[in-house]
């Protein structure tokens, strides 16, 4: 190829700087529609979830069901006794400095295995921990700790992609759990 003629290389970097700030612009609008989106949807989900927290077992039933997202993460033994004492699950998203946040929260009644109270983690859109309550085991439950799909709420777990995939499957079951309790009973 031939040398480009100077006043040509200039109007294509012009051109091709023109695409970036399109481009950027266009990000920038889809993160603003994201956002205004999340936060409508948002207050109806807290509406939501005031009726659900009515009703006794109701997440325990969502986390046990066998469609839920979830059980691909259960170890075989322990999470389902662990699902048990979950009295109420609630994820939700927020804007920090102009970016989404997730978080999940779980509460958990008295059991064998984890401390009655509620251990939640916040994530930034990149997925690095913004906060987090950490999951308190009781004694005695070290196997649970290493392979439950509750270590997510724990400071040990660091594996991005295990993160990522347990915090869209708490999500999907939060979005839709009347879905997953149906999916569930076929």
């Amino acid at each position: 190829m031939s040398v480009l003629p100077k006043d040509v290389a200039v109007a294509l970097e012009a051109c091709n700087e023109r695409i970036r700030s399109i481009e950027e612009e266009k990000q920038s609008a889809l993160e603003k529609m994201r956002i205004d989106y999340r936060l409508k949807i948002e207050s109806l989900f807290g509406k939501r979830q005031e009726y659900l927290d009515q009703i006794d077992g109701f997440w325990s039933s969502v986390l046990a069901s066998a469609s839920s997202p979830l059980k691909d993460f259960f170890n075989g033994t322990i999470d389902p006794k662990i699902v048990r004492a979950v009295t109420k699950l609630h994820v939700w998203t927020c804007v920090k400095d102009g970016s989404l946040c997730r978080c999940v929260s779980v509460t958990f009644r008295q059991n064998m295995f984890v401390e009655q109270g509620t251990y939640s983690r916040e994530l930034n859109s990149d997925l690095h921990t913004i906060s987090i309550e950490p999951i308190k085991w009781k004694p005695g439950t070290e196997r649970a700790r290493q392979d439950s799909v509750f270590r997510f709420l724990s400071e040990e777990m660091k594996e991005k992609e295990l993160i990522e995939d347990i915090l869209d499957a708490f999500d999907t079951v939060f979005q839709d759990p009347l879905l997953v309790l149906e999916e569930g009973e076929e």
